[in-house]
């Protein structure tokens, strides 16, 4: 993860903990909010400040029926008196949108005249406007993706949906949906995790490439690997090895790997691995959704340094590993000292950096 990106809104301390499943809303009928249908409620805090200004919010699609070309988007106030409704008038308003080439891919409404304020929170309300056959011409959006988000990071981005036209309560999901914004200025948030799967299970060495923008001293990751056949896990530069915890049953439960701090330096790729002893599936592997063209903001969700992204990376030989950026691990990396880093742990302090759901710009 970039170390740009909020140390709050990450994985496991903060943010997820777990893996869920797959969750949608179908849009068969008509939105019309404040009075009746159906519409998917995407509850979020806004980290930027912004006057009459652009916003994009990508969304994925899962599944697409007949030719929905009216798809549509609000961004309303939350409630002050219940943060499960919405309040007042649409602060802005998307025009039709066609999703029809969607399925399993990203939407994109686009938003002008928006103004926001950093720390609020607000409703991203997606809706069929099909006055004519909804019902046959409708589409299905992730309210609920494979990464579960029970802590700060469900406080900051969840999904829902009302059947009412979102005059009553949202009824709520219980992870975290498949929704990324973009601001003007180029802070994207949000979650591009869409799927997960188990690893393929064979004796291959299987972590993560991470990067980082400032020097940041690591005393350890937090890395859930549920096999005895897990012997230990390494970190690497290249194929050298700088620091690594071989697994001892009296002091961990094959989740939090300790070592002495090491500092990771900006613009260097560290391979961070568990290596085995027999074949086993353990790892859990979470991928980015997008059946057609992945967004831009999507990618650049994804935590890395702007240049190079967090990847999973698999193979037998430190040096020479296999990297995919369009999977990550469950895994976090346990913070001891990240100076430069914005809202980070500071000197001395220990914090937890996982997958983002936010990047700052710049």
């Amino acid at each position: 993860m970039s170390i740009k990106h909020s140390p709050t809104f990450c994985t496991h301390t903060w943010g997820v903990a777990d893996t869920g499943t797959p969750t949608d809303i179908s849009l068969d009928s008509q939105g019309i909010i404040g009075n009746t249908g159906d519409t998917a409620n995407f509850f979020f805090l806004s980290p930027v400040t912004q006057t009459n200004d652009t916003l994009d919010a990508h969304v994925y699609i899962d599944t697409v029926t007949g030719s929905p070309t009216e798809a549509r988007a609000a961004i309303y106030a939350v409630s002050a008196t219940d943060d499960d409704r919405i309040t007042g008038s649409a602060l802005a308003v998307t025009g039709d949108v066609d999703v029809s080439s969607s399925q399993a891919g990203w939407a994109t409404f686009s938003f002008t005249g928006l103004s926001l304020e950093a720390g609020i929170g607000y409703f991203l309300v997606v809706y069929n406007n099909d006055s004519d056959d909804p019902a046959n011409n409708y589409f299905d959006v992730l309210i609920r993706s494979a990464m579960d988000g029970p802590h700060s990071t469900y406080d900051f981005l969840r999904g829902g949906y009302s059947v009412d036209g979102f005059t009553a309560d949202t009824t709520w999901s219980t992870g975290m949906p498949g929704v990324v914004f973009e601001s003007s200025d180029g802070t994207t948030w949000g979650n591009p995790w869409i799927n997960y799967t188990l690893h393929v299970s064979n004796t291959s060495d299987r972590g993560m490439r991470v990067y980082v923008t400032e020097a940041t001293s690591i005393f350890g990751v937090f890395f859930p690997l549920g096999s005895s056949a897990v012997t230990g896990v390494y970190l690497y530069e290249g194929a050298t090895l700088r620091a690594s915890r071989l697994f001892d049953k009296s002091v961990q439960a094959n989740r939090h790997w300790i070592w002495e701090p090491y500092a990771l330096q900006p613009g260097v790729a560290y391979d961070i691995v568990a290596k085995v002893s027999s074949s086993t599936n353990t790892g859990i592997l979470y991928q980015v959704g997008g059946g057609g063209t992945v967004p831009d903001a999507v990618k650049h969700c994804r935590p890395g340094d702007g240049s190079n992204y967090w990847a999973y990376v698999t193979g037998s030989t430190p040096g020479s590993y296999t990297a995919d950026p369009e999977q990550i691990m469950q895994m976090a990396l346990l913070i001891g000292d990240a100076p430069e880093q914005t809202g980070g742990g500071g000197s001395g302090g220990a914090g937890v950096i996982g997958s983002a759901i936010i990047r700052r710009a710049g």
